[in-house]
């Protein structure tokens, strides 16, 4: 593949480079994110940092890398223009389904791999819900039981890899989660640990005293990859990338600095090391995914189609801000050189790039999965310091009326545990107070406690009635004071 002069090209022999990280999950977020690290890590002169990418589900993806010599394009744009970067740090790409699931235990067992990188989203952990127990139930969990050395799920794939590299004397790697869940780098630990107790042996004992799981944030807006990408980066390049990915400018990478097996050296390229990532995660969900959700809810019921024409809206906007000041702040322990209010400002500020192309449907869907840790989680301790949450409140009346109400049917947000919940029984038609009783009534989102604090359940009926009727604007005014 032939780069242009003014497309920015790797500065290092890819030929040369020898994976040392497998990453499971080949996805855009990936290509836009832990492999440009990767690539700029390359660039240092690092012998370590070089990428074998797993896909357990595709085979499209690893396919078109190979065709394409495993180098692809990262569009970065804005509304200043379009800046491209070619990537090659991801040197192999494996599929369990066309190259078996034997070539990719024996990649993982391989001693030069000293970390394993995930991004296989919350589905891929086979966890229970908030619990983070392994899911028993799970079809493939459930093979794996039975046939532990041809798995099928995540959690499986990462135990028989650590079991064989314990039978051949090759000290385990590290696993570091790269997906938006909360801690999860316990969750993994532990579904990886309970599975490995099903094998009968003290695997799961040498896992737990062994193997490092460091918890890490990861934030960068990556769209969907649409065909119009495709097309600027023919016109570009001039060339065909089946690979390329669009993101924001802005990254971010946060880890846990346990990784006993050695690692590659990502502080080169402004990857921030930590003894706990605890803060971080969660100014990020509260701050940045919770206004995220905000602006898709009151904008699809304002009549916006995209998250940048709903920041833009001045009845939407300084509720969201005001929301994050008020309500937010005041419920996080600010991470040491991270000024929450300027965070709250520049996260507003990428939202307004309206290049990405997020729409607010797409980012109001699973909503049931996404409001426990962006808004529920903040209510929560709100109402334990005695203190307001109306405009926390407001969100979860805008979710009711988006998924419940008048609008509905018309809107059509896929949100699947939500409907599995909630069942055929309640009807787009239901009142506000029918819907809301019903909504809150659900554990899995609202735990056993929120539903039945009245400061909480008030405010969201009060609200509730405002937007069954249409009236927007005024219960946007009326929380948006100051």
């Amino acid at each position: 593949m032939t780069v242009p002069s003014t497309i920015s090209a790797p500065r290092y022999d890819a030929a040369a480079v020898v994976p040392s990280v497998v990453h499971l999950g080949l996805g855009a977020f990936h290509r836009a994110h832990q492999a440009a690290y990767a690539d700029d890590v390359l660039a240092t002169g690092s012998l370590s940092g070089g990428i074998c990418a797993v896909s357990l589900r595709n085979s499209t993806l690893p396919a078109a890398l190979s065709r394409q010599g495993f180098r692809y394009h990262v569009v970065e744009t804005d509304d200043a223009g379009d800046r491209v970067r070619a990537i090659s740090s991801i040197r192999q790409a494996l599929s369990a389904g066309s190259h078996g699931m034997a070539a990719v235990i024996d990649r993982l067992a391989d001693p030069r791999i000293e970390v394993v990188t995930i991004t296989v989203t919350e589905k891929g952990y086979c966890a229970v819900g908030a619990t983070g127990a392994l899911d028993l139930d799970r079809d493939e969990v459930a093979h794996d039981l039975l046939h532990p050395a041809q798995p099928q799920s995540m959690p499986g794939v990462l135990v028989e890899a650590l079991a064989r590299r314990r039978v051949a004397g090759v000290a385990p790697f590290s696993v570091c989660s790269c997906d938006n869940i909360r801690s999860n780098g316990a969750t993994t630990r532990r579904v990886v640990t309970e599975l490995a107790a099903h094998r009968g042996d003290d695997l799961a004992d040498w896992i737990a005293g062994e193997v490092a799981f460091p918890s890490s944030m990861v934030d960068r807006m990556v769209p969907n990859p649409t065909q119009q990408l495709r097309e600027t980066v023919r016109d570009l390049t001039q060339t065909d990338d089946e690979c390329a990915v669009a993101a924001e400018p802005f990254s971010q990478w946060v880890i846990e600095d346990t990784f006993p097996g050695g690692r590659p050296p990502w502080e080169r390229v402004g990857v921030d090391f930590v003894s706990d990532v605890t803060r971080y995660e969660l100014a990020k969900v509260r701050i940045l995914n919770g206004a995220h959700s905000a602006l898709a809810y009151f904008g699809l019921l304002a009549g916006h189609t995209k998250i940048d024409q709903a920041v833009a809206d001045p009845r939407l906007s300084p509720v969201v801000r005001l929301m994050l000041l008020d309500e937010v702040l005041p419920t996080l322990a600010p991470p040491p050189g991270l000024d929450l209010e300027r965070y709250v400002d520049n996260s507003l500020a990428r939202f307004t790039n309206g290049q990405l192309g997020y729409t607010t449907h797409k980012v109001a869907g699973d909503g049931a999965g996404k409001l426990p840790g962006r808004i529920v989680g903040t209510i929560s301790d709100r109402l334990m310091a005695g203190a307001s949450v109306d405009r926390l409140a407001l969100v979860v009346a805008a979710y009711a009326m988006c998924l419940l109400g008048p609008p509905a049917r018309r809107l059509a947000i896929a949100d699947p545990t939500l409907h599995r919940l909630i069942g055929p029984a309640l009807k787009s038609t239901a009142p506000a107070a029918e819907a809301v009783d019903r909504l809150l009534s659900l554990e899995e989102i609202f735990g056993r406690d929120l539903a039945s604090a009245p400061q909480f359940r008030t405010a969201v009926h009060r609200h509730a009635e405002l937007l069954w009727r249409g009236e927007l604007s005024l219960a946007l005014a009326r929380t948006g004071k100051g």
